[in-house]
This record gives structure tokens, sequence and C-alpha cells, in this order.
């Protein structure tokens, strides 16, 4: 019917029955309460722009067509479709408005569709929590494939579009037009339409609006006459409240305009948000975590920024623990942040010891790490056995089972320096752990709860030798049980202790 009537039209015709169609899509099916409409007129779209003679006229409504479909996206996966009462099948929204947008490209001759599709673009446009990730691509593909004129078309239509329509609306406009600011064209709108605008977006209640206004200040931070910096602490704030990936999203974009002194409250703040997200149950969020955590380390030591030295330290440990992950983006993140951050401190820590090895397997790396510690940094022996005692609670076993080594080796390179009050505690922390329900992480409780055991022993026997981690062959024998062991003998030792624990374990249960 479509390719008939379209045959037969005039351009002027054709244009009134684009208009028309245009107008239909264009209402909000969230007020209306019609969300099949918008899927009809969007097939009828299909169907009318595959007709040759149609190409000018889909020139002619582009960016109006065009921005009204992203948006009518934006509804139909955000609202589910009910059951079509005539037909009785589910219908997919998506798909219909997805293939009006491909035929659109194709009659404006767009042709960056594998671009698109590559970045795995159609996939994050059409999901509910990537829309405006999705989106923003769309526009960045479109630029690299110099598609100004188009561009300059859309970006004059997006100044009155930003201002009207609902929260779908406005994300799904703004994801858009904060990556066309870094067009040169775009230097000349006033600042009342962009960075009036983004300035505001950063006190909106919805996130990923605050996010958007953030990239767009960033995408502006090149613009003549345009000081970007001085709203670093609106952008730090709008911070609060992102989720994980979100967040990191947006640090990101912060830490390219974080230099001057002007950024070290900035880089305080978000350095004691990162740490949050470093136990975040997504590994790649804590990834993403440690990554930027240590690019905040490395732009505060160019700008000789003392503020976060106290943020380092709380975090020295849990890096260390973090290193003992078995995903390698994790590992080599820490690597690197471990770095970064022990150059800041003028630490020198050997080389060998910030490695992937795994600590239940060269204890030898382990006990070297303790025995730096001890010898170098006593003033800070106290706030590490308490980062580590917190990390025995931590629902990931790599870091639970690697808390409760260093607790162990930490406390024998210390011997006469640990406060009895400390042992105490770590003591009765290390017995609940015999019970967890994982073996190693029992195991290595075992291991350390020795080894405390043994300096509190020492303590009360009043005896004024230290339980050295290398001993004399005289005193070797003494503390056999609580020394740092050989990869080869403690493998030994832990299967025999192992074998216990699992019959404790099987006649608890009985």
């Amino acid at each position: 019917m479509w390719y008939v009537l379209t045959k037969e039209c005039s351009y002027d015709e054709l244009t009134e029955l684009m208009n028309i169609l245009l107008k239909n899509l264009q209402t909000n099916p969230r007020t209306t309460g019609d969300y099949i409409a918008p899927l009809i007129t969007a097939s009828a779209f299909r169907r009318v722009l595959a007709v040759p003679k149609c190409s000018h006229v889909a020139l002619y409504i582009y960016p109006r067509l065009l921005l009204t479909l992203l948006v009518q996206v934006h509804y139909s996966i955000r609202h589910q479709v009910r059951r079509n009462s005539v037909y009785q099948e589910e219908l997919n929204p998506v798909s219909f408005l997805v293939k009006a947008l491909k035929t659109l490209l194709l009659a404006v001759k767009c042709f960056f569709e594998s671009a698109f599709e590559k970045e795995r673009g159609w996939e994050l446009l059409t999901s509910s929590e990537d829309h405006h990730r999705g989106v923003g691509l769309f526009a960045r593909v479109l630029i690299q494939n110099s598609y100004h004129y188009d561009l300059l078309r859309i970006l004059y239509l997006l100044v009155p579009f930003l201002e009207r329509g609902d929260e779908e609306h406005q994300i799904t406009a703004m994801a858009f037009f904060v990556e066309l600011l870094v067009m040169s064209e775009a230097k000349r709108l006033p600042d009342l339409y962009c960075l009036n605008r983004l300035k505001e977006g950063l006190d909106n209640k919805n996130t990923v609006i605050r996010a958007l206004c953030i990239r767009g200040l960033v995408n502006m931070a090149d613009w003549p006459r345009k000081d970007i910096k001085i709203l670093l602490p609106a952008m730090t704030q709008g911070l609060s409240g992102m989720n994980g990936k979100l967040f990191l999203e947006s640090v990101t974009e912060i830490e390219k305009i974080l230099t001057g002194p002007e950024s070290a409250d900035s880089i305080y703040n978000i350095t004691l948000y990162l740490q949050e997200l470093f136990d975040d149950e997504r590994e790649s969020i804590r990834a993403s975590a440690i990554f930027l955590f240590g690019k905040m380390v490395k732009i505060a030591k160019k700008n000789n920024e003392l503020s976060i030295r106290q943020q380092i330290l709380e975090n020295i440990i849990p890096l260390f623990l973090h290193l003992q992950e078995e995903d390698s983006d994790i590992t080599q993140n820490c690597k690197y942040t471990l770095d970064e951050s022990t150059q800041f401190l003028g630490w020198k820590l050997p080389k060998q010891v910030v490695c992937e090895k795994a600590w239940y397997e060269h204890e030898e790396v382990l006990d070297e790490i303790c025995q730096y510690l001890v010898q170098k940094h006593q003033g800070t022996l106290q706030r590490f056995l308490y980062q580590s005692l917190f990390y025995t609670a931590s629902p990931l076993l790599p870091i639970r089972r690697a808390s409760i080594m260093f607790l162990g080796f930490l406390i024998l390179h210390m011997d006469s320096k640990a406060q009895k009050v400390d042992l105490d505690v770590i003591n009765h922390a290390l017995e609940v752990l015999l019970h967890d329900n994982d073996e190693s992480v029992c195991l290595a409780a075992a291991h350390a709860h020795e080894r405390v055991f043994a300096v509190l022993s020492q303590q009360l026997n009043g005896s004024d030798g230290k339980c050295k981690p290398v001993a004399s062959d005289t005193n070797e024998k003494q503390i056999r049980n609580v020394r740092p062991q050989s990869a080869t003998s403690i493998r030994s030792n832990s299967s025999n202790l192992l074998s216990i624990i699992c019959l404790w374990k099987s006649a608890n249960k009985k």
C-alpha cells in the first residue's frame, strides 16, 4: 500500500505525507498510553523511505526524524509493550524502530552502519542501561565519518530540543548534544545554550544527565574564553550517587582536566570515592577503580599535592591484597597503582615483591613485603594491621585468604613491637576464621594463628629474643611451627593440617 501510494505522489505530496507521519511519531506514548501507534508509524516510514524517489524528502526531514526515532527507542526499551489483543502475540517494539533507523541512514546515504555495529552500537542503543552510550557512539561515528553538514543541522535542532520533553527525551537529546560540542562550529553557540545549560545539569537528580553534563563540559575545555576548571568542585560533587560504571566513566572525563593546584580538592574527593569501589562485586569495576586511583596519584605527584598522602597510606595494603586476585586486569592495574603510590611516598620496595605470584604458593614474597614494612615504616604498622584485619571479612575469597596470611607474617616480623591488645583482637578474629566455609581460609587462619600465638607467648614469657623469619640452628627448632616455611615444606604441612580441618568440619556437621 505504501509503495503504491508513494509511487503516485509528487514531491510536495511526499513532503506533506512524511510531515504527517513525523507528527504522529513525535507523540509521547507515556502521555497517550498508546505504545503501538509509534511502532506502526515507524514501520510506515521504513516502507516509504525504501522507495528511491523519497530520498530527497528524507534529506529534508532527516535531523527531525533521526532524533525522534532515537527518543522512541528510549521510550520502547523503558516501557513494556502490552500483548496485542488482535494478534495475541508479544511485540518486539525496538525492532520496528531500529529497522526504520537503518532505512533512514541508507536513504540519506549515511553508510557507517558497519562501524557502528563493530562497536556494539545497536546493542547499546537498545539497552535500557546503555541507551545514552549508544546514542553518544552514534554521534561520534557520524563525526568520524565527516557528515558535518548533517551534524550542523542536528546541532541547531538540538538547542530547542533540549528544552522540552520528559526524562527519556532529555537523556537521548543530551547524549547526542554533548558529543557535538567537539565540533569547531559548536563554539559559536551562546553560553545560554551550552555552558549554562550544562552547569545547571550538574545539579540534576538524574545521575545519567549529570554524567553527560560532565562529559559535555570536558569537551568544551579547549574552547576560547571558557575556564571549565572553575567548575571542578561542582563536577566532583555531581559524582555523588552514581553507580560504579557511570562514576568511573565520569572520573575518566574529569581526569583530562585535572592540572594545576586548583585540582587538589577534586583529586582528594575522587580518591575517596574510588577506594569504595575497590571491593565492588564486579571485576571490571574493581579493575577500573584501581587504575584510576593510580592515575589520580600520578597527577597529584606531578602537581606536588600532598593532600592525598593519607589516602594512599590507607590503600597500600588493600592494593597488595587485590594483587592476589585471579583476574589479570586487576593484578596489572594493582601493579601500576602500587608503583605510582610507592613513588609518591618515596618508598623503595624490592622489585620482586610487586608481582602476581600467589602468596599461598610463594610465601617468601609475602615474607619480604612484611620484613620491608617492619624495617622501614614502623610508624604505620598498626594502621596496616587493622587494614588487613578489616579485609578478613571480605566476601572475595582471594582477598580474605591473603589478608589472613598478611596478618600472620606481619605480626611475626613485628614480634615485640606488636601490642598485646592488638594481638588479642587479631587472635580472636583468627579463631573465628578457623570455622570458615572455605578450607584454604581455615588453613591460612591456622598458620596465622600459630604465628600470633607464638608472639603472644613470647611476650608473656618475657623473652628478649625475637621470632625472626630467618633463625639460627639453635632457635630454628623452637620456632619451626611459626616461622615462614619454604614452598615445599608448607605444602606438606598444609596438607596434613587441611586433612585435620576437613575431618573436624565433617564431625561438626554430624
